[in-house]
């Protein structure tokens, strides 16, 4: 069958700002709804040797769909008075409603018959006071701390309904969820605009509850538990010959506890577990030149050595990997990008890119079915207009669980309020940190068939 989706998103947002004689005030109000569907064969459940063979269907559909409706209010209050100290305080709050119906349907010589429904409804508030304080020694010497002190409540209902050999069922539940989540850096500047750092942050992700499935899920895994990632981070950014080559890189170590990764039960529905713990040790690196007739080069690179450090026995009856799945040893790309002005107000640009992965796996079982072998890619075209794969993009395509990881490390969960903007993605606290110290000197998922 033809697996159809449906993605949409709207967004609406109130922004005031004002001056008072020490700070400057930012208040910003988002409203923003996310609806999307899908549909996925599911046949291997309706035919012989399915779960609802019994029915006599010859083909089978899983349909999802959901609808986020979602408040944000960030407060930000920021130092304005010249000096050397500097120093925001903000206050975020966030009110979420998920609603996640899916069912899956048979295909009978009577006709299309329901054969399992989850409605499910989740409510997600958080509330979080967060800060941060530098102060500038002279010869160029910062430091920084910060933090984020947060609580979280989750309430799921979920209401299954199904045809035999499934269980019907009911479910209500409430968690909440508290932490404190710290940031500190310290970071030297020269007279040429170079610059190095030393970065700690940590990110967090709440936990929540596991209600679907044409039988219920076992006790161990009802609910699964929040992660954390500790980010420490030692980097450094130059500008060379003449500031026409830029260049930045980066040693890190992260330590992940009790990760969170999405499997799927045998019925093809998807559930949330902790696999573990696990640190990832690496290096990266980004550099550009400019050259004096119109072209830019541009190159990244990305060593990373993962290890999963502690198994959650819950997790697997299978045996793990060593490794987290989609971290590649080795990633990297190369852009080229060529402008030229023509005649009146048009330019002439011509761009060029490839990026390389390194061989990984897509799963945490140790089975060779669950490898990824290394790839190359090169230049995607789209609308007939070629686009290239810049900065980060081209250090990211390394595959689901890496990307994850990755993004992790992308989103802090401190400066700017934090997860809410993006509750499926583990918020990490490093890249944005970096981002922000770096910039302050002048940086869906595959369903199998259901089965």
């Amino acid at each position: 069958m033809q697996e159809a989706h449906k993605n949409d998103f709207a967004v609406g947002a109130l922004n005031l700002r004002g001056e008072l004689p020490w700070a400057s005030l930012t208040s910003s109000l988002t409203y923003v709804q996310h609806t999307y569907s899908s549909l996925y064969d599911a046949t291997p459940v309706a035919i012989a040797g399915g779960t609802y063979a019994n029915l006599g269907g010859d083909l089978g559909v899983f349909h999802e769909t959901a609808r986020v409706s979602m408040w944000v209010e960030d407060f930000v209050l920021r130092s304005s008075r010249p000096g050397p100290l500097a120093w925001l305080i903000g206050a975020y709050a966030t009110s979420a409603i998920e609603k996640t119906p899916s069912m899956i349907g048979v295909r009978t010589p009577g006709g299309l018959r329901t054969a399992y429904r989850e409605n499910r409804h989740d409510k997600v508030r958080e509330l979080a006071l967060y800060g941060e304080a530098s102060y500038g020694f002279g010869d160029g010497w910062t430091a920084a701390a910060g933090g984020r002190l947060f609580e979280t409540r989750v309430k799921t209902l979920s209401d299954v309904t199904t045809v035999a050999p499934g269980v019907s069922r009911a479910f209500e539940g409430e968690r909440r969820f508290s932490d404190f989540s710290p940031a500190l850096s310290l970071q030297k500047e020269f007279a040429g605009g170079e610059l190095v750092y030393l970065l700690y942050s940590e990110g967090f992700r709440n936990g929540g509850f596991n209600t679907g499935g044409i039988l219920p899920i076992r006790a161990s895994r009802l609910t699964f538990a929040p992660d954390r990632l500790r980010n420490y981070e030692a980097g450094a950014k130059l500008r060379l010959l003449d500031q026409r080559l830029s260049a930045r890189g980066a040693v890190f170590f992260d330590k992940w506890s009790n990760l969170q990764s999405d499997q799927y039960r045998p019925s093809g529905v998807a559930y949330t577990a902790n696999a573990g713990d696990a640190r990832v040790l690496g290096f990266e690196a980004e550099a550009a030149y400019d050259f004096d007739f119109g072209l830019q080069l541009q190159a990244n690179l990305l060593l990373a050595d993962s290890d999963m450090t502690r198994t959650n026995p819950n997790f697997s009856d299978t045996a793990l990997v060593d490794a987290l799945p989609g971290v590649p040893d080795v990633s990297g790309g190369i852009l080229a990008v060529y402008e030229r002005p023509l005649d009146g107000s048009l330019t002439l640009r011509l761009s060029g890119e490839a990026s390389y992965v390194g061989e990984s796996t897509v799963s945490f079982l140790s089975v060779r079915a669950y490898a990824q072998e290394d790839y190359v890619r090169g230049p995607a075209r789209r609308g007939g207009l070629l686009q290239p794969v810049v900065g980060d993009d081209l250090r990211h395509q390394s595959g689901g669980f890496g990307r994850r990881h990755l993004r992790l490390r992308q989103s802090l969960h401190l400066w700017r309020g934090g997860a809410a903007r993006d509750a499926a993605t583990p918020p990490h606290p490093r890249r944005q940190a970096r981002r922000r110290l770096l910039t302050s000197s002048t940086g869906g998922r595959s369903r199998p068939a259901a089965s």
